[in-house]
Protein backbone atom coordinates (compact mmCIF):
# COMPACT_ATOMS: atom_id res chain seq x y z
CA UNK A 1 0.00 0.00 0.00
CA UNK A 2 2.95 2.17 0.94
CA UNK A 3 4.39 1.45 -2.55
CA UNK A 4 1.42 2.14 -3.91
CA UNK A 5 0.82 5.64 -2.03
CA UNK A 6 4.32 6.73 -3.62
CA UNK A 7 3.73 5.78 -7.03
CA UNK A 8 0.53 7.40 -7.21
CA UNK A 9 2.39 11.11 -5.74
CA UNK A 10 5.16 10.36 -8.42
CA UNK A 11 2.61 10.55 -10.68
CA UNK A 12 0.17 13.27 -9.40
CA UNK A 13 3.82 15.21 -9.24
CA UNK A 14 4.59 14.27 -13.18
CA UNK A 15 0.70 15.56 -13.73
CA UNK A 16 1.39 18.89 -11.78
CA UNK A 17 4.77 19.42 -13.44
CA UNK A 18 3.55 18.96 -16.83
CA UNK A 19 0.27 21.05 -16.46
CA UNK A 20 2.04 23.74 -15.56
CA UNK A 21 4.37 23.29 -18.27
CA UNK A 22 1.80 23.48 -20.39
CA UNK A 23 -0.14 26.22 -18.63
CA UNK A 24 2.98 28.54 -19.17
CA UNK A 25 3.47 27.55 -22.58
CA UNK A 26 -0.37 28.26 -23.23
CA UNK A 27 0.53 31.79 -21.33
CA UNK A 28 3.84 32.40 -23.74
CA UNK A 29 1.93 32.13 -26.63
CA UNK A 30 -0.32 34.44 -25.75
CA UNK A 31 1.95 37.15 -24.73
CA UNK A 32 4.14 36.26 -28.04
CA UNK A 33 0.49 36.68 -29.78
CA UNK A 34 -0.45 39.94 -28.19
CA UNK A 35 3.03 41.54 -28.64
CA UNK A 36 3.07 40.12 -32.43
CA UNK A 37 -0.64 42.04 -32.60
CA UNK A 38 0.66 45.30 -31.23
CA UNK A 39 3.65 44.97 -33.47
CA UNK A 40 1.70 44.71 -36.75
CA UNK A 41 -0.82 46.84 -35.58
CA UNK A 42 1.60 49.67 -34.74
CA UNK A 43 3.69 48.96 -38.15
CA UNK A 44 0.02 49.16 -40.22
CA UNK A 45 -0.54 52.24 -37.83
CA UNK A 46 2.63 53.54 -39.48
CA UNK A 47 2.44 52.09 -42.97
CA UNK A 48 -1.16 53.78 -43.16
CA UNK A 49 0.38 57.26 -42.15
CA UNK A 50 3.15 56.83 -44.35
CA UNK A 51 0.59 56.25 -47.43
CA UNK A 52 -1.60 58.96 -46.09
CA UNK A 53 1.48 61.49 -45.85
CA UNK A 54 2.22 60.74 -49.25
CA UNK A 55 -1.29 61.51 -51.21
CA UNK A 56 -1.84 64.57 -48.82
CA UNK A 57 2.07 65.71 -48.92
CA UNK A 58 2.55 65.34 -52.49
CA UNK A 59 0.22 67.61 -53.59
CA UNK A 60 0.83 70.31 -51.41
CA UNK A 61 4.90 69.79 -51.99
CA UNK A 62 3.76 70.18 -55.87
CA UNK A 63 1.89 73.55 -55.27
CA UNK A 64 4.27 75.25 -53.25
CA UNK A 65 7.40 73.25 -52.91
CA UNK A 66 8.53 75.98 -50.73
CA UNK A 67 6.60 76.32 -47.96
CA UNK A 68 5.39 72.75 -47.94
CA UNK A 69 8.90 71.08 -48.23
CA UNK A 70 8.93 68.37 -45.11
CA UNK A 71 11.30 65.67 -44.54
CA UNK A 72 9.72 63.18 -44.12
CA UNK A 73 8.57 63.51 -48.39
CA UNK A 74 11.25 62.81 -50.54
CA UNK A 75 10.49 64.08 -54.48
CA UNK A 76 12.40 63.45 -57.22
CA UNK A 77 11.59 64.60 -60.39
CA UNK A 78 11.59 63.71 -64.44
CA UNK A 79 9.46 63.58 -67.31
CA UNK A 80 6.62 61.58 -69.58
CA UNK A 81 5.62 62.52 -72.64
CA UNK A 82 4.36 66.11 -71.75
CA UNK A 83 4.34 65.86 -68.16
CA UNK A 84 6.50 65.51 -65.18
CA UNK A 85 6.91 62.48 -63.72
CA UNK A 86 6.79 62.42 -60.39
CA UNK A 87 8.60 59.61 -57.99
CA UNK A 88 7.34 60.46 -54.18
CA UNK A 89 8.93 58.48 -51.10
CA UNK A 90 6.60 59.34 -47.64
CA UNK A 91 8.74 57.61 -44.38
CA UNK A 92 6.99 57.68 -40.90
CA UNK A 93 9.29 56.25 -38.72
CA UNK A 94 10.41 52.91 -39.71
CA UNK A 95 8.08 52.56 -42.51
CA UNK A 96 8.09 54.30 -45.97
CA UNK A 97 5.68 54.75 -48.50
CA UNK A 98 6.16 55.24 -52.29
CA UNK A 99 4.48 56.36 -55.29
CA UNK A 100 4.80 57.62 -59.35
CA UNK A 101 2.52 60.48 -60.46
CA UNK A 102 2.19 62.63 -63.73
CA UNK A 103 2.03 66.24 -62.55
CA UNK A 104 1.55 69.49 -64.70
CA UNK A 105 1.16 73.34 -64.45
CA UNK A 106 -1.93 74.40 -61.78
CA UNK A 107 -3.76 77.42 -63.44
CA UNK A 108 -5.62 79.56 -61.60
CA UNK A 109 -8.29 81.85 -63.20
CA UNK A 110 -7.42 79.96 -66.36
CA UNK A 111 -6.81 82.01 -69.49
CA UNK A 112 -8.95 81.11 -72.19
CA UNK A 113 -6.35 82.41 -74.81
CA UNK A 114 -2.71 83.60 -73.98
CA UNK A 115 -1.55 85.49 -77.50
CA UNK A 116 2.70 86.42 -77.64
CA UNK A 117 2.78 90.13 -78.79
CA UNK A 118 4.19 90.09 -82.21
CA UNK A 119 2.25 93.64 -82.81
CA UNK A 120 -0.53 92.23 -84.51
CA UNK A 121 -3.91 92.50 -83.09
CA UNK A 122 -5.83 90.05 -82.66
CA UNK A 123 -8.87 89.36 -85.28
CA UNK A 124 -12.41 87.67 -84.10
CA UNK A 125 -14.49 86.79 -86.92
CA UNK A 126 -17.21 84.96 -87.74
CA UNK A 127 -19.25 82.59 -85.25
CA UNK A 128 -15.99 82.68 -83.15
CA UNK A 129 -16.65 82.85 -79.11
CA UNK A 130 -13.86 83.31 -76.63
CA UNK A 131 -14.69 83.28 -72.86
CA UNK A 132 -12.61 83.97 -70.02
CA UNK A 133 -9.07 86.06 -69.49
CA UNK A 134 -7.22 86.75 -72.18
CA UNK A 135 -3.65 87.65 -72.28
CA UNK A 136 -3.48 89.68 -75.95
CA UNK A 137 -0.94 91.75 -77.75
CA UNK A 138 -0.93 95.49 -76.87
CA UNK A 139 -2.54 96.14 -80.03
CA UNK A 140 -5.31 94.20 -78.22
CA UNK A 141 -8.25 92.40 -80.37
CA UNK A 142 -10.63 94.11 -82.83
CA UNK A 143 -14.00 91.96 -84.51
CA UNK A 144 -13.32 91.46 -88.32
CA UNK A 145 -14.10 89.48 -91.43
CA UNK A 146 -13.29 86.43 -93.19
CA UNK A 147 -14.28 86.37 -96.76
CA UNK A 148 -17.20 88.86 -95.65
CA UNK A 149 -18.61 86.69 -92.75
CA UNK A 150 -18.00 89.45 -89.90
CA UNK A 151 -17.96 88.25 -86.43
CA UNK A 152 -21.38 87.79 -84.85
CA UNK A 153 -20.81 88.20 -81.36
CA UNK A 154 -21.64 91.11 -78.86
CA UNK A 155 -18.36 91.84 -77.66
CA UNK A 156 -15.25 90.34 -79.21
CA UNK A 157 -13.92 88.55 -75.76
CA UNK A 158 -16.56 87.64 -73.05
CA UNK A 159 -13.59 88.15 -69.58
CA UNK A 160 -11.03 90.48 -68.88
CA UNK A 161 -8.30 91.63 -71.05
CA UNK A 162 -5.13 91.88 -69.90
CA UNK A 163 -1.56 92.35 -71.93
CA UNK A 164 0.91 89.75 -72.57
CA UNK A 165 3.68 91.73 -71.54
CA UNK A 166 2.39 92.58 -68.20
CA UNK A 167 2.75 88.82 -67.16
CA UNK A 168 5.06 87.31 -69.72
CA UNK A 169 5.04 85.04 -72.32
CA UNK A 170 5.06 81.26 -70.37
CA UNK A 171 8.11 79.38 -70.88
CA UNK A 172 8.23 75.42 -71.11
CA UNK A 173 10.99 74.15 -68.28
CA UNK A 174 14.16 74.04 -70.27
CA UNK A 175 14.90 70.47 -68.88
CA UNK A 176 12.17 69.37 -70.29
CA UNK A 177 12.26 70.52 -73.81
CA UNK A 178 15.90 68.78 -73.39
CA UNK A 179 14.20 65.91 -72.71
CA UNK A 180 11.97 65.56 -75.09
CA UNK A 181 14.48 66.64 -78.44
CA UNK A 182 16.87 63.73 -76.94
CA UNK A 183 13.79 61.39 -76.98
CA UNK A 184 14.16 61.40 -80.28
CA UNK A 185 17.53 60.68 -81.28
CA UNK A 186 17.39 58.12 -78.55
CA UNK A 187 18.22 54.65 -79.47
CA UNK A 188 18.43 52.03 -76.66
CA UNK A 189 21.69 50.34 -75.55
CA UNK A 190 22.32 46.40 -75.03
CA UNK A 191 22.19 47.57 -71.20
CA UNK A 192 18.50 49.29 -71.29
CA UNK A 193 16.06 46.77 -71.02
CA UNK A 194 14.87 46.41 -74.71
CA UNK A 195 13.79 43.90 -77.49
CA UNK A 196 12.43 44.35 -81.20
CA UNK A 197 9.54 41.96 -80.78
CA UNK A 198 6.14 43.88 -79.79
CA UNK A 199 3.80 41.86 -77.67
CA UNK A 200 1.26 42.31 -75.02
CA UNK A 201 2.52 44.32 -71.66
CA UNK A 202 1.68 45.85 -68.52
CA UNK A 203 4.50 47.44 -66.69
CA UNK A 204 5.21 48.60 -64.19
CA UNK A 205 6.50 52.25 -63.15
CA UNK A 206 8.34 51.08 -60.27
CA UNK A 207 10.81 49.12 -62.77
CA UNK A 208 12.84 50.21 -65.12
CA UNK A 209 11.41 51.48 -68.50
CA UNK A 210 10.70 49.10 -70.81
CA UNK A 211 11.61 49.69 -74.25
CA UNK A 212 10.69 48.60 -77.65
CA UNK A 213 12.32 49.74 -80.66
CA UNK A 214 12.90 49.21 -84.10
CA UNK A 215 14.97 51.13 -86.87
CA UNK A 216 11.75 50.19 -89.24
CA UNK A 217 8.05 50.84 -89.15
CA UNK A 218 5.86 49.63 -86.27
CA UNK A 219 2.20 48.82 -86.07
CA UNK A 220 0.57 48.82 -82.84
CA UNK A 221 -2.26 46.42 -82.56
CA UNK A 222 -0.80 45.16 -78.96
CA UNK A 223 -2.18 46.23 -75.73
CA UNK A 224 0.55 47.99 -73.90
CA UNK A 225 0.23 49.72 -70.71
CA UNK A 226 3.05 51.75 -68.31
CA UNK A 227 6.03 52.27 -67.84
CA UNK A 228 6.92 51.60 -71.75
CA UNK A 229 8.44 53.33 -74.79
CA UNK A 230 7.90 52.24 -78.22
CA UNK A 231 10.11 53.77 -80.27
CA UNK A 232 10.73 53.91 -84.30
CA UNK A 233 13.08 56.00 -86.62
CA UNK A 234 10.38 56.00 -89.40
CA UNK A 235 6.77 55.96 -88.36
CA UNK A 236 3.99 54.38 -85.82
CA UNK A 237 0.84 53.98 -86.87
CA UNK A 238 -1.25 52.90 -83.76
CA UNK A 239 -4.59 51.25 -85.23
CA UNK A 240 -7.95 51.18 -83.57
CA UNK A 241 -7.77 47.32 -82.58
CA UNK A 242 -4.90 48.80 -79.91
CA UNK A 243 -5.18 49.13 -76.53
CA UNK A 244 -2.74 52.03 -74.99
CA UNK A 245 -2.64 53.17 -71.36
CA UNK A 246 0.39 55.52 -70.46
CA UNK A 247 2.96 54.09 -72.72
CA UNK A 248 5.58 56.77 -74.48
CA UNK A 249 5.09 56.45 -78.44
CA UNK A 250 8.38 57.77 -80.05
CA UNK A 251 8.78 58.65 -83.51
CA UNK A 252 9.41 61.44 -86.43
CA UNK A 253 5.60 60.17 -87.58
CA UNK A 254 2.94 59.20 -85.39
CA UNK A 255 -0.64 57.94 -86.74
CA UNK A 256 -3.42 57.55 -84.86
CA UNK A 257 -6.08 55.39 -87.04
CA UNK A 258 -9.47 56.33 -86.82
CA UNK A 259 -11.64 54.84 -84.01
CA UNK A 260 -9.23 54.34 -81.67
CA UNK A 261 -9.64 54.89 -77.76
CA UNK A 262 -6.95 55.12 -75.10
CA UNK A 263 -4.37 57.10 -73.04
CA UNK A 264 -0.85 57.90 -74.31
CA UNK A 265 2.40 60.41 -74.66
CA UNK A 266 3.27 60.92 -78.44
CA UNK A 267 6.53 62.55 -79.19
CA UNK A 268 7.45 62.88 -82.91
CA UNK A 269 9.91 65.33 -84.95
CA UNK A 270 7.56 65.88 -88.78
CA UNK A 271 3.88 65.15 -87.88
CA UNK A 272 1.60 63.63 -85.63
CA UNK A 273 -2.14 62.89 -86.67
CA UNK A 274 -5.11 61.76 -84.88
CA UNK A 275 -7.51 60.49 -87.55
CA UNK A 276 -11.49 60.59 -87.13
CA UNK A 277 -13.42 59.55 -84.43
CA UNK A 278 -10.32 58.98 -82.18
CA UNK A 279 -10.39 59.63 -78.46
CA UNK A 280 -7.24 60.09 -75.92
CA UNK A 281 -8.41 60.05 -72.46
CA UNK A 282 -7.15 62.32 -69.76
CA UNK A 283 -3.93 62.75 -69.29
CA UNK A 284 -2.56 62.33 -72.59
CA UNK A 285 0.01 64.32 -74.59
CA UNK A 286 1.19 64.96 -78.08
CA UNK A 287 4.16 67.04 -78.16
CA UNK A 288 5.86 67.57 -81.85
CA UNK A 289 9.63 69.02 -81.45
CA UNK A 290 11.03 71.04 -84.90
CA UNK A 291 14.26 69.99 -85.17
CA UNK A 292 14.66 71.74 -88.67
CA UNK A 293 16.44 74.89 -88.67
CA UNK A 294 15.03 76.83 -91.48
CA UNK A 295 11.74 77.50 -90.22
CA UNK A 296 8.37 76.50 -88.61
CA UNK A 297 8.03 73.10 -89.80
CA UNK A 298 6.02 70.17 -88.45
CA UNK A 299 2.05 69.63 -87.80
CA UNK A 300 0.11 68.17 -85.61
CA UNK A 301 -3.07 68.05 -87.04
CA UNK A 302 -6.53 66.90 -85.58
CA UNK A 303 -9.04 65.38 -87.74
CA UNK A 304 -12.90 65.43 -87.41
CA UNK A 305 -14.87 64.49 -84.38
CA UNK A 306 -11.55 63.61 -82.72
CA UNK A 307 -11.39 64.66 -78.73
CA UNK A 308 -8.27 64.96 -76.93
CA UNK A 309 -8.01 65.30 -72.96
CA UNK A 310 -4.69 66.64 -72.14
CA UNK A 311 -1.16 68.58 -73.55
CA UNK A 312 -0.85 69.19 -76.54
CA UNK A 313 2.63 70.60 -77.25
CA UNK A 314 4.54 72.25 -80.38
CA UNK A 315 8.21 73.18 -79.98
CA UNK A 316 10.07 75.40 -82.41
CA UNK A 317 13.42 77.48 -80.91
CA UNK A 318 13.61 78.83 -84.53
CA UNK A 319 12.70 81.89 -86.31
CA UNK A 320 10.58 81.06 -89.02
CA UNK A 321 10.75 82.30 -92.37
CA UNK A 322 6.83 82.30 -92.91
CA UNK A 323 4.12 81.06 -90.81
CA UNK A 324 2.27 78.35 -90.87
CA UNK A 325 -0.18 76.63 -89.01
CA UNK A 326 1.15 73.90 -87.05
CA UNK A 327 -1.44 72.88 -84.80
CA UNK A 328 -4.63 72.19 -86.46
CA UNK A 329 -7.83 71.95 -84.36
CA UNK A 330 -10.80 71.68 -87.16
CA UNK A 331 -14.70 71.90 -86.88
CA UNK A 332 -15.67 69.18 -84.68
CA UNK A 333 -13.08 68.12 -82.98
CA UNK A 334 -12.49 69.07 -78.98
CA UNK A 335 -9.66 70.05 -76.81
CA UNK A 336 -9.71 69.74 -72.94
CA UNK A 337 -6.84 70.68 -71.79
CA UNK A 338 -3.89 72.90 -72.67
CA UNK A 339 -2.24 74.00 -76.33
CA UNK A 340 1.27 75.11 -76.35
CA UNK A 341 2.65 76.34 -79.66
CA UNK A 342 6.16 78.18 -80.36
CA UNK A 343 4.25 78.68 -83.80
CA UNK A 344 0.77 79.20 -85.06
CA UNK A 345 -2.63 77.31 -83.96
CA UNK A 346 -5.33 77.11 -86.87
CA UNK A 347 -8.72 76.45 -84.68
CA UNK A 348 -11.92 76.24 -86.01
CA UNK A 349 -13.00 73.69 -82.99
CA UNK A 350 -13.81 74.32 -79.30
CA UNK A 351 -10.69 74.55 -76.79
CA UNK A 352 -12.25 73.83 -73.12
CA UNK A 353 -9.31 74.84 -71.59
CA UNK A 354 -6.11 77.46 -72.78
CA UNK A 355 -4.59 78.10 -76.07
CA UNK A 356 -1.34 79.46 -75.38
CA UNK A 357 0.94 80.39 -78.85
CA UNK A 358 2.88 82.85 -80.89
CA UNK A 359 0.60 82.93 -83.41
CA UNK A 360 -3.25 82.30 -84.57
CA UNK A 361 -4.23 82.06 -88.16
CA UNK A 362 -6.67 81.25 -90.39
CA UNK A 363 -6.39 79.47 -93.99
CA UNK A 364 -9.43 80.36 -96.39
CA UNK A 365 -9.21 80.21 -100.27
CA UNK A 366 -5.95 80.36 -100.57
CA UNK A 367 -5.33 83.38 -98.11
CA UNK A 368 -3.68 83.38 -94.77
CA UNK A 369 -4.83 85.35 -92.29
CA UNK A 370 -2.77 85.91 -89.15
CA UNK A 371 -3.96 86.43 -85.42
CA UNK A 372 -7.43 85.77 -86.66
CA UNK A 373 -9.94 83.12 -85.18
CA UNK A 374 -13.21 82.15 -87.23
CA UNK A 375 -15.27 79.88 -86.10
CA UNK A 376 -13.64 79.09 -82.87
CA UNK A 377 -14.41 78.55 -79.22
CA UNK A 378 -12.01 79.11 -76.68
CA UNK A 379 -13.75 78.55 -73.31
CA UNK A 380 -12.26 78.75 -69.98
CA UNK A 381 -14.85 79.87 -68.01
CA UNK A 382 -15.86 77.12 -66.05
CA UNK A 383 -12.85 74.60 -66.77
CA UNK A 384 -11.46 72.82 -63.62
CA UNK A 385 -8.69 74.45 -62.20
CA UNK A 386 -7.51 71.04 -60.81
CA UNK A 387 -6.75 69.87 -64.33
CA UNK A 388 -2.58 69.52 -64.61
CA UNK A 389 -1.30 71.63 -67.54
CA UNK A 390 2.42 72.04 -69.08
CA UNK A 391 5.32 70.97 -68.02
CA UNK A 392 6.34 74.85 -67.40
CA UNK A 393 9.15 75.51 -64.72
CA UNK A 394 9.07 77.02 -61.46
CA UNK A 395 4.94 77.27 -61.53
CA UNK A 396 2.61 75.58 -59.45
CA UNK A 397 1.73 72.11 -59.89
CA UNK A 398 -1.17 69.67 -59.56
CA UNK A 399 -1.19 65.92 -59.76
CA UNK A 400 -2.48 64.94 -63.19
CA UNK A 401 -2.70 60.70 -62.60
CA UNK A 402 -1.35 58.59 -59.79
CA UNK A 403 0.75 55.64 -61.43
CA UNK A 404 0.78 51.92 -60.45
Amino acid sequence: MKFLRLRLSGSAMHFAVLAATLVALILSSFLLLSKTQNFFRLKNTSQIEAINNLFYQLPAYLEDSINAKSENLIVNTRFWGGYFLNHAQAINGNSAFSKWALSGQLLKNRPSLILQDNFIPLVVAGNSRIEGPVLLPDSGVKPGAINGIYYSGQTAVYGSINNTNSLGFPKLDPTWTAYATKLLDYIPSSEDNSTINLTDLQHSFDAPTRYFYSPDPIEITQNIAGNVSIISNQSITIHANATITDAQIIAPTITVASGFNGRLHAVARDSIIVDTNSRLSYPSSLVLVNQNTTGFFGKINLNEQTVVNGNIIYVNNQEPESISSNINIPDTAVVNGTIFCQGAVEVSGTVNGTVISHYTMVNARGQKFINHVFGANLLSRNFPENVAGLPIANSPKTVALWLY
